[in-house]
């Protein structure tokens, strides 16, 4: 509890802000050259900025390390190592500075030292491979835990359970930011981030003292402000958590310095700085499926948040393709040599059944012309040079041959464009293919794909790949099919007796739905599980199964009613779980494993999906719907830590009760004249 009003306190730390400004501002600047020297291996250099970056700001350990770095880079092992000591002494707990001290004691030639600082960051960080490597490169093979030593070689080390040891982010007082906008764009200016837009800027700081505000700078212009509340506290140290929500469309694009300020009760600021390209805003009907695209409305003078929240949420049918239509035209690159076309063409008759009446157009390179064309699996030829730079080993294309080829493809309005070659270095060609969805191997490598594939097998003495050619492009085509369509069908079981349903005063042919309100990610439930009870009671004649991981329900609280709902809790027996959900009539569920186990066995489901994973992905298949809400932030993959979301889960918690009886309603209307049910009742 701060000691004076919090006013006050605001007042003094403005003004301790505007007296350390300045001097913070030259360090931040210096260590921005510092850094550029350091990328430009200009050590000494580097080394003297960092140096006098430090005498303005002695307390940005970050800085103190870069010039550890270089002092150890230019052979100052004493100074260097006085420096990563301080560090040190700052953030005990650190398992990267311990690592870093690994590196220097290996470096300077004191391998005990080393060895001891290599042990010291497994301990802070169990299992670390990275430092578990160099142990074994040290010739240390044997680690000891809990008085046993084991032999690395033998076991999995990286799968060793973590400890109470502080983690680094915990210790370090700064700001840590997970979310700036869902995208990394190529643009005239190089690769970097992109805000279109809604964008969210999500994050925390920790700090003993409390952070009184944080701001968001554009060019060095605060354009929001907001109060943070601590998520929580540990060992003195807060975390204030922030989700921000900006509209990025009325600034200028291009390149901007993005910076967050935060400030504390005591007048220390922290900062953390980035540099993003604002681009125009995209349209949602582009991209309809996608829950991270928020577009502004236009002349809205409410708030954001308030837009965001007022929208009513998705409803989606659970049967999807990734793919909308099927294609009219696809393209199918092989730009290399006689061999790599050879090992494609039973891959790419495979194709042909997969698209069907598509039209298969082939872009190839001179060496593969008469192949393709005596081939008799395509219908039309681009045929191109793209020769190898034999200076660097890439394969080149001037601009004005590139705009040639872009003009050629567009005539075809490809649908799918596909690179059959496993190497990197045609797969920009799909690029000019104007084609909305493109596949090739190496998705990670290449993030702009639709989708990707990596598929490797190796040797186990020489590490040489062992899978032939032919077999590795058609495990690319066969993924394609995978993708273009789904095989998921209901399984159902002959032996289910529905008798197993009395245990649970269900009897003969009595309509019941299973709501189940469980998951293993508490803040992953929705939390409007009763409220939806009361209208489907209102609505329909069903019986309801309400089922809860733990006690959340009373019967007694349906009044009147009480008597068509069953209240279940904890573990079922796996029979009675499966005839609860393979009988109901309809089952409403949070994203956890029961509503997937009802679609297998072809009930109508109705999912209620947050937004931390794309609802896509782990959206069941079959009959059903799945409700979703668009919010910026939508990706965050939040799965340990429930109180770093700083929205307090408005993706789940504001999808309404009256939302899901509307598509509740409609599922059950249309399962009534569409589902089958043979199958799903035993005699």
């Amino acid at each position: 509890m701060p000691l004076l009003p919090m006013p006050q306190i605001e007042r003094l730390a403005r003004g301790i802000d505007a007296k350390l400004r300045p001097r913070a501002a030259l360090a931040s600047r210096l260590a921005r050259r510092a850094d550029a020297a350091r990328d430009a291996r200009r050590l000494t250099l580097a080394a003297a900025l960092y140096r006098e970056a430090l005498d303005l700001a002695p307390r940005r350990i970050g800085i103190r390390i870069q010039l550890g770095h270089m002092l150890k880079e230019t052979g100052q092992f004493g100074e260097a190592e006085r420096h990563y000591l301080e560090a040190v002494r700052c953030q005990p707990n650190s398992a990267d500075l311990a690592m870093q001290m690994g590196h220097f004691y290996k470096v300077t030639e004191r391998p005990d030292e080393a060895e001891k600082s290599y042990r010291r960051a497994i301990a802070l960080r169990p299992g670390w491979a990275e430092a578990l490597d160099e142990l074994v490169g040290l010739g240390i093979g044997e680690v000891a835990s809990a008085g046993t030593v084991y032999d690395l070689d033998r076991l999995a080390p990286e799968l060793i359970p973590l400890t109470e040891a502080v983690e680094p982010d915990a210790v370090a007082q700064a700001i840590r930011v997970s979310r700036l906008g869902a995208r990394r764009e190529r643009s005239r200016w190089g690769t970097m981030k992109v805000l279109r837009g809604i964008e969210a800027i999500r994050g925390f700081c920790t700090s003993t003292s409390p952070i009184i505000e944080i701001a968001v700078m554009l060019d060095g212009i605060v354009i929001h402000t907001m109060t943070p509340k601590a998520a929580s506290t540990e060992g003195g140290m807060s975390k204030y958590v922030f989700n921000i929500w900006l509209n990025f469309a009325p600034f200028e694009h291009g390149p901007h310095q993005l910076d967050l300020r935060a400030y504390d009760s005591i007048g220390r600021v922290r900062g953390w700085r980035t540099t993003a390209l604002i681009a125009p805003p995209q349209i949602e009907a582009d991209l309809p499926d996608s829950d991270a695209l928020v577009a502004p409305a236009v002349a809205d003078p409410r708030p954001i948040e308030e837009q965001i929240r007022a929208r009513p949420s998705m409803v989606r049918n659970a049967t999807r393709r990734l793919l909308p239509a099927a294609p009219s035209a696809v393209l199918v690159q092989r730009v290399d040599q006689l061999g790599d076309m050879v090992c494609s063409i039973p891959a790419i008759k495979r194709l042909r059944e997969i698209v069907g009446g598509a039209k298969l157009v082939g872009l190839v390179s001179r060496a593969n012309e008469g192949l393709a064309r005596s081939s008799g699996l395509f219908e039309a030829l681009v045929v191109i040079d793209f020769p190898e730079d034999l200076a660097t080993g890439r394969r080149v294309m001037p601009l004005e041959a590139q705009e040639r080829l872009r003009q050629e493809l567009a005539a075809y309005n490809f649908d799918i464009a596909i690179d059959l070659c496993e190497g990197g270095g045609s797969r920009p060609l799909l690029a000019l293919s104007g084609a909305p969805f493109t596949f090739g191997f190496k998705g990670r490598e290449f993030a702009w794909l639709s989708a990707g594939l990596d598929c490797n097998a190796h040797d186990p003495a020489n590490r040489l790949e062992v899978m032939s050619q032919s077999q590795k492009v058609l495990a690319l085509v066969e993924a394609f099919g995978a993708i273009f369509q789904s095989k998921a069908s209901p399984h159902r079981r002959n032996d289910l007796d529905r008798r197993l349903l009395e245990h649970y005063d269900i009897r003969g042919n009595q309509r019941f739905a299973v709501l189940h309100a469980g998951a293993r990610l508490v803040f992953s439930r929705w939390p409007h599980f009763e409220a939806l009870a009361n209208q489907l009671l209102d609505r329909t004649d069903l019986t309801l199964l309400l089922l809860a991981d733990e006690p959340m329900f009373s019967a007694a609280r349906f009044g009147t009613r009480a008597d068509r709902v069953r209240v279940i809790e904890g573990k079922l027996p796996f029979d009675h779980f499966d005839a609860m959900l393979s009988f109901a009539d309809l089952f409403v569920g949070n994203d956890s494993g029961p509503k997937h186990m009802a679609a297998l066995r072809g009930t109508p489901v109705i999912s209620l999906h947050m937004a931390r994973l794309d609802w896509r992905e782990w959206g069941q298949e079959g009959f059903g719907r799945i409700i979703s809400r668009r919010v910026p932030c939508a990706g965050c993959a939040i799965s340990r830590d429930g109180n770093e979301c700083g929205r307090d889960f408005t993706c789940i918690r504001d999808i309404s009760p009256e939302e899901v009886v509307g598509a509740a309603l409609d599922l059950l209307a249309e399962a009534a004249s569409a589902i089958p049910l043979t199958g799903r009742v035993s005699a």
